[in-house]
């Protein structure tokens, strides 16, 4: 299994890039873990993308999907001030949306 991510930040300070990279590799190991491997096979890839901006009221938007094994999980979420909470709940909700697939 390889997991490609793609990050597309959007009016996000070059400082908050770093704790995002962080967030991501601490939501992958630590919530989705398990399903990646459910869904991905050995020679298969998984694709991550997410996307975060800051809106015009100076808080946070942001969507993430994730395809693997033909499937397709998204969340979008707005209006989020605090830039970490955003991150790890659009991962919540698609930790969900995995775990319900049978």
């Amino acid at each position: 299994m390889e997991l490609k991510i793609q990050k597309n930040l959007q009016k996000i300070k070059p400082q908050d890039h770093e704790a995002i990279d962080r967030l991501i590799e601490a939501n992958v190991s630590g919530k989705l873990d398990s399903y990646l491997k459910r869904y991905g096979k050995e020679d298969q890839e998984i694709r991550l993308s997410l996307t975060l901006e800051e809106n015009k009221k100076g808080e946070f938007d942001g969507s993430l999907r994730i395809q693997a094994d033909s499937r397709d999980f998204a969340s979008k979420r707005e209006d989020f001030k605090l830039l970490a909470d955003l991150v790890n709940h659009l991962f919540d909700h698609v930790k969900l949306q995995m775990a319900d697939v049978r």
